[in-house]
């Protein structure tokens, strides 16, 4: 058999990853979907993955159950409008996992030990019940807001934003809030200071961005000073402030999608700006809870597909 990259692991697959967007890609994350295979371990920690020159390749697994597991692996390299292989090996009763989230996305935070708060930037914007008061619980795994800091003058932005230093031109944004208090919360994105940058918010129950006292908003706009913004879309949608909801939000050349618990709520197109920081924002939204997995990934469209093969045994 052709070059076998560890002989303690006795089985393994090819995967044939796809490039279908016509751009070179680098430390691409491929999101696959595994079928269990009697020779791996029940919770799958014998899995390795390892490209054509055998080296190994960062994955996380996102989830896994009896029969499959979801898990994303970084490809060093896939070629325009071409194919990259790589080769999961399995079949190792005594090997541990080496699933790591960190290492496999741009950005990755369990709230459970990833990383610090001091691994991220803390800017206060608002004028009122300042500072701001983040705080990474590790036991509860949640990211909590302890302050009511807001912007004070008819809420034309912002109260607090910890941004995580990541700038990418096409990237995807996976984050959980329960708002806890009324009022908001959301993602910037292509932050290039308080008064130029991208977001997506919603207000529960709160004056924002011209709601009653008693009113829901989400809106995706481009904040265009420090006082003033302009709405790309928005509409009188709900999200829970009792429970958690998830939010998805892709940025690939000038089209901006927000997704809510999976389903896709706006869809627009700008291009006043390219690049920028990532981070969760909070206004006037006492102990706000973020909850994991809060992830920063690469994004194109459409994503590269593959293919699994056929088992090999090592002989």
């Amino acid at each position: 058999i052709e070059y076998w990259w560890d002989t303690s692991w006795t089985k393994r697959k090819k995967i044939i990853i796809q490039e279908n967007s016509g751009n070179d890609l680098t430390d691409y994350q491929v999101k696959l979907t595994v079928s269990y295979d009697p020779d791996m371990q029940p919770d799958y920690d014998d899995l390795r993955f390892v490209d054509s020159e055998g080296n190994l390749l960062d994955y996380w697994i996102e989830t896994s159950n009896p029969a499959n597991a979801v898990i994303w692996v970084k490809i060093p390299s896939i070629p325009e409008s071409s194919t990259a292989t790589i080769y999961m090996y399995y079949g190792n009763a005594l090997s541990s996992s080496v699933s790591d989230g960190v290492a496999t996305f741009d950005w990755f935070d369990d709230f459970a030990g990833a990383h610090t708060i001091t691994d991220y930037t803390i800017e206060d914007v608002g004028n009122a019940n300042t500072p701001s008061s983040w705080a990474i619980n590790t036991v509860n795994g949640v990211l909590y807001q302890h302050s009511n800091i807001y912007w004070n003058g008819n809420q034309r932005n912002i109260g607090s934003i910890i941004k995580t230093g990541v700038n990418l031109s096409n990237f995807e944004i996976k984050f959980k809030i329960k708002p806890v208090d009324n009022d908001t919360g959301g993602v910037c994105f292509d932050y290039v200071s308080q008064g130029n940058h991208y977001a997506f918010g919603f207000v529960v129950n709160d004056y924002w961005f011209g709601t009653s006292s008693t009113g829901s908003r989400r809106e995706v706009y481009w904040q265009d000073s420090a006082t003033t913004h302009q709405t790309l879309s928005y509409d009188t949608g709900s999200v829970s402030q009792s429970s958690v909801t998830s939010f998805i939000v892709r940025r690939y050349g000038d089209i901006i999608k927000v997704l809510q618990n999976g389903t896709e709520i706006f869809s627009v197109i700008n291009s006043n700006l390219t690049s920028g920081d990532i981070g969760l924002f909070t206004n006037a939204q006492d102990e706000a809870e973020f909850h994991p997995p809060f992830i920063i990934r690469k994004y194109i469209y459409p994503e590269p597909t593959y293919t699994i093969e056929n088992e090999e045994s090592f002989s």
